[in-house]
């Protein structure tokens, strides 16, 4: 997704998760490249039980070393297939249960 769909997609979503706390595991630079590598893992509460994920994330940076050029994230699919359709499938019962 580019910046926009993902905002799209992500922004509604965020209130709905509580507590959510990011725990970086390694991260990995290379300076030749003017490459960073994350791995980190979050998680969060929701009405449908926790949430949990974990991510790589590939940061490009330009010769400077002091700004991100590009940014790549890698995102537990796995996970994200199930969890998500459930939470959606809760919002949208809640929405009409109460008539939004």
């Amino acid at each position: 997704m580019d910046n926009a769909a993902y905002e799209a997609w992500f922004v509604p979503v965020m209130p709905h998760f509580k507590n959510f706390t990011v725990t970086v595991d390694d991260i990995i630079e290379d300076p030749g490249e003017n490459k960073v590598a994350i791995w980190a893992r979050s998680s969060a509460s929701t009405e449908v039980g926790p949430y949990s994920g974990e991510y790589v994330l590939i940061l490009y940076m330009n010769e400077g070393g002091d700004k991100i050029t590009k940014l790549l994230e890698f995102v537990d699919s796995s996970h994200t297939v199930t969890f998500f359709p459930k939470l959606w499938e809760h919002l949208a019962q809640k929405a009409n249960a109460t008539g939004e």
